[in-house]
């Protein structure tokens, strides 16, 4: 996985990945505001390009930020060096978090949907239910299946054409695993006018949402809420979403 972001670092903002994160995290962060959380320390594990970061340091949080690739981490580092306050960085696996607690909340979007396992998934909560404060929340989204049908519809793309940049996008769906993978191929012109290929790959999966809640149960937390993507109560009999997002009290 590292090896693909290291990849997709340069172009992860042009290709909008990192939209996700930057869109939700003042939303949730004002939802758990309105539903009685107080706190200044927030982690983002698996920060990306910074994205999700960068509303959080306008408003003076004390932020960790967490991710495996440290293309990504430098180019997050520049694009918040003229933030408020500062950010503490690591470069970290988010199954192995190790020097990092007292944390008020938690923020990993657009992330537990590339963990490969349900065992994996339950690792990572009990490395993340490690690092925070009794009594604080732990946000989350996982795809739908719903979700990833949709996304796979986009079909093969060309996602840039610029004059020293072209980005090709190819999916493949896998029913029986519900997998949903984006391969990226990425040509730069370099400064001698010759073009270097580059692949990287995006691979999602969607799970039972009660199994993950029993796995968040599991691993010391308190399931809060369960929204929709558009931060609606998630109906399973009824919600159509492409994402859910978990709200979970460590406990």
């Amino acid at each position: 996985m590292s090896n693909d972001y290291d990849a997709l670092a340069p172009v992860y903002d042009i290709l909008e990945i990192g939209n996700f994160a930057e869109a939700l995290t003042p939303m949730l962060v004002d939802y758990a505001l309105r539903h009685e959380w107080m706190g200044r320390r927030i982690m983002s594990v698996g920060c990306g390009t910074g994205k999700g970061l960068s509303w959080l340091a306008q408003h003076g949080y004390l932020l960790t930020a967490v991710d495996q690739s440290e293309a990504m981490l430098t180019v997050a580092k520049e694009n918040l060096k003229s933030s408020r306050g500062t950010i503490d960085w690591h470069q970290q696996n988010i199954l192995k978090l190790e020097g990092i607690d007292n944390m008020d909340m938690v923020l990993a979007l657009n992330v537990m949907g590339e963990l490969n396992t349900l065992k994996e998934l339950e690792t990572a909560f009990q490395a993340i239910r490690r690092t925070l404060h009794n009594e604080r929340l732990f946000i989350f989204d996982i795809y739908t299946i719903e979700g990833l049908v949709i996304r796979q519809q986009s079909g093969d793309q060309l996602l840039q054409d610029q004059d020293n940049l072209t980005v090709f996008a190819t999916n493949h769906y896998d029913y029986e695993r519900q997998i949903q993978a984006r391969h990226y191929r990425i040509y730069h012109q370099q400064s001698d006018q010759q073009w270097q290929r580059v692949d990287a790959k995006r691979t999602l999966r969607s799970y039972p949402i009660q199994a993950v809640l029993a796995l968040v149960k599991r691993a010391k937390f308190e399931v809060a809420t369960v929204l929709t993507h558009d931060l609606q109560p998630y109906d399973p009999g009824k919600a159509h979403t492409e994402r859910v997002i978990i709200l979970a009290k460590s406990t």
